[in-house]
């Protein structure tokens, strides 16, 4: 039997290609703290799988990682954080997993404490959208959802159509609560955007930028346009 070593990423952030190149399409990022296996090496990209939330894509090989050691991590909640690693200091985003004993500025998750994922979203209002970004820096719908709720509740998948297959159904948007998570999907009826419900008829999501808009039983109205920008398909509730 082939045992896999698990890896831990030693950078803030380091994009994930959907191929071995620099201009390969960004599928994701991972943080500072992430677990990832090794899969293959091809030239100077390492293509991984990451642990707590499988997904496959490319790094390049020169980035720093050390072997998972077992020592206690904690999520940082503020937009960033400023740690100790090694000799160096080092700014790491929201969501990152870090040492507590590493902190030097920010906030970290404490044990006994149950944040909202409306608080830790609207930390990331007015983000600039960047496809497979995942921080205050550029985030996507999608990976503005799965931040959210990774820290401190559950691991969400990375893509819309693969976290809509998760949690339980709400039938009724009467039934919506606060930080409920509802898709949209294109005239195909396939899903391809998602946005957290922070009030009966606002809907917090990642669209040009992160973004607060009116929505209900037919769509996001766009605030300022008040048009119709996506089509409801299915509400989820995962906590």
């Amino acid at each position: 039997m082939v045992v896999m070593s698990i890896y831990l990423l030693q950078e803030s952030i380091v994009p994930v290609r959907k191929e071995p190149s620099h201009k390969a399409e960004q599928i994701d990022e991972i943080l500072f703290g992430y677990r990832f296996k090794i899969i293959e090496i091809f030239k100077n990209w390492l293509q991984i799988s990451t642990i707590d939330y499988p997904y496959e894509g490319w790094i390049p090989a020169e980035v720093r990682y050390e072997e998972e050691n077992g020592t206690k991590r904690t999520f940082v909640i503020s937009e960033v954080a400023k740690i100790r690693n090694g000799n160096t200091e080092l700014l790491v985003p929201m969501g990152s997993l870090v040492d507590e004993r590493s902190l030097i500025e920010g906030k970290l998750l404490l044990s006994n404490e149950n944040i909202s994922v409306i608080k830790l979203a609207m930390q990331l209002l007015s983000a600039p959208y960047r496809c497979g970004g995942k921080t205050i820096f550029g985030i996507d719908c999608s990976g503005l959802i799965q931040l959210v709720f990774s820290i401190g509740k559950r691991w969400l998948p990375r893509d819309a159509h693969q976290q809509a297959k998760e949690g339980e159904a709400v039938f009724f948007i009467q039934e919506a609560q606060p930080g409920d998570v509802a898709f949209f999907a294109n005239e195909e009826g396939e899903i391809t955007h998602t946005g957290l419900i922070i009030s009966s008829n606002q809907i917090l999501h990642a669209s040009g930028q992160t973004r607060i808009d009116r929505w209900d039983q037919e769509g996001i109205i766009h605030a300022e346009k008040k048009i119709y920008t996506h089509r409801l398909k299915v509400i989820k509730r995962f906590l």
